[in-house]
């Protein structure tokens, strides 16, 4: 049976998160056996949602960079005896040891954002360059074409490019009261358009609250409904300040898929992304998408024939893209959503990318 490991700082709610549990839950279920190292307990949103038959270890790491890691990590992999470590964001940074002296493991790192954008640092380039191209002791993969074309330019040949993947989203129980409280916008005559993301300069959730407030200020009638972010933090004080009260934060959710499928649109007006998960879930769900054009975004989206693109980060470039969006005729609409449905079941299940990251294994 073939051992797998994937080493990840934490499991907070976000999309490399979401996306490492849906991968390590379809191993598990497929009779491999799974392991995941995290940093620390604290944080991890997303752990309730693993299958038991993962097992979970915790390196209890300092804050800043803890130089003791790296011997922590090789400790736990000695002990696992995996036949694949694969690693998420900058948990990469503390593999050199391993890769060193655990040479008869195959190491793989998934990019999941534009890569000048993923390393954050020197050191993390410095790492990756060392361990990707000039070693070539772990295999990077891409996730989108984007990503794929900026990574092979600073990493070489060796990059695989696997699109992510998500299972198909279910239905929570909540989603009768979401349902219900929609409902009720709509009898007043709104439109609904849901944004998923945390609170990061890279969301760009604060040129979409400007344009959805002046539509409102204009008499188009519009709720923006925000999911995810930590509504304690000065980033959501900032966001709540530019806010009316047509826009609704949501907060970190377990059911994110609710609020997509009883939306009329979703959007996602980021400055860069990888290939969002969320996006991937609203394709799932055959609703309708608004984004940015820029990343795997742009990759995954044909303008007018599987969503809508924005043609620029500002406030004014979101509004007249929502505003072409809300003068389609509903038999386009209808339309659009069929083809975003049609196109997850085709290249973004998390069976498809199941099978890639197998293939890529050795498996």
């Amino acid at each position: 049976m073939m051992r797998v490991v994937h080493l990840i700082p934490n499991l907070s709610a976000g999309g490399a998160e979401r996306f490492v549990v849906d991968l390590l839950n379809s191993l598990s279920k497929s009779g491999y056996s799974c392991h995941l190292i995290l940093f620390n307990p604290e944080g991890n949103f997303f752990i309730s949602e693993l299958e038991p038959s993962v097992t979970v270890y915790y390196i209890h790491k300092r804050s800043g960079y803890d130089f003791t890691v790296p011997f922590r990590l090789r400790y736990i992999i000695n002990q696992i005896k995996p036949d694949v470590v694969h690693s998420h964001l900058s948990a990469f940074n503390y593999l050199g040891l391993s890769f060193l002296l655990n040479r008869s493991v195959k190491y793989f790192h998934t990019i999941h954002s534009l890569p000048k954008k993923e390393y954050k640092s020197k050191l993390g380039r410095l790492l990756r360059i060392l361990f990707f191209k000039v070693f070539q002791r772990s295999t990077p993969i891409s996730i989108s074409q984007s990503v794929h074309d900026e990574a092979r330019l600073i990493y070489g040949k060796n990059v695989q490019l696997i699109f992510n993947g998500r299972e198909a989203p279910v239905l929570s129980k909540e989603n009768i009261k979401i349902l219900e409280r929609f409902s009720n916008y709509r009898y007043e005559g709104y439109k609904i358009i849901t944004n998923i993301g945390s609170f990061k300069r890279a969301k760009n959730q604060s040129q979409l609250i400007r344009a959805v407030t002046k539509l409102n200020r204009d008499g188009y009638k519009v709720k923006l409904i925000i999911v995810g972010g930590d509504l304690n933090s000065n980033e959501f004080l900032n966001l709540k300040e530019l806010s009316d009260n047509n826009v609704v934060f949501v907060g970190p959710v377990t059911n994110p898929q609710d609020y997509i499928y009883h939306s009329d649109f979703f959007i996602l007006p980021s400055l860069w992304e990888g290939m969002p998960i969320s996006l991937i879930e609203a394709f799932a769900l055959g609703k309708v998408s608004i984004c940015n054009n820029v990343g795997g975004m742009a990759n995954m989206i044909k303008d007018g024939f599987n969503g809508f693109l924005i043609r620029g980060d500002g406030e004014t470039k979101i509004r007249e893209a929502l505003l072409k969006v809300f003068s389609i005729p509903y038999s386009k609409l209808s339309q659009v959503s069929k083809i975003a449905e049609s196109e997850y079941h085709d290249k973004y299940s998390m069976e498809i990318c199941l099978n890639n990251h197998l293939k890529s294994y050795g498996k």
